[in-house]
């Protein structure tokens, strides 16, 4: 009973997220934010799961700030999404990279996983898709598609996603701060 109340609070939540991040007069104060600081705090609050789940997870994000346009509580729910989801459909493995290009900076997290198809690729970050169709897990089908909306509000974008040996890749993009003197 406990675990459902839990799964139908997080619900609930997630479909009044929605409800607000697809009103296009919602704003976000976009400000310079450091990811690399979002990304850890995110991946150190899910340690504990990630052990629990005897998960090895692969970290290459580099050691220095690395500034993006963005807004912290939306990345670090961009963020959270993405390694709650490699989490929970990940088979062991979890790789986790940042890369500072000229004009953009990426994000890419890489998981493998047992049960997804090709088939299912360009369905995952689409509002209520999801690829355990018996719902023997829990999920919405909304954690993947809130990334989406949550990019599209501060600039950013799903830059790819990949199948390819039983492991999903998924990259993102982020504005890069660009100081001007």
């Amino acid at each position: 009973i406990q675990r459902k109340s839990e799964e139908l609070n997080l619900l609930i939540n997630n479909f009044y997220e929605v409800s607000l991040l697809d009103n296009s007069s919602l704003k976000i104060d976009i400000t310079s934010i450091d990811i690399v600081q979002v990304i850890m705090d995110i991946v150190i609050s899910n340690y504990a799961l990630i052990k629990n789940n005897k998960i090895e997870i692969n970290n290459r994000v580099p050691e220095k700030q690395i500034k993006i346009y963005g807004e912290e509580i939306t990345c670090k729910r961009i963020i959270q999404n993405l390694v709650s989801n490699s989490i929970k459909y990940s088979t062991g493995y979890i790789s986790i990279e940042l890369d500072e290009l000229e004009n953009e900076v990426v994000f890419t997290i890489k998981n493998n996983v047992s049960n997804l198809k090709e088939s299912d690729i360009e369905h995952l970050f689409e509002r209520f898709y999801t690829v355990d169709k018996s719902r023997n897990r829990s999920g919405s089908g909304l954690g993947l598609y809130i990334v989406k909306l949550l990019l599209n509000k501060i600039g950013g974008e799903v830059k790819s996603i990949a199948l390819e040996d039983s492991i999903l890749s998924i990259s993102i993009m982020f504005k890069p701060f660009i100081k001007l003197d």
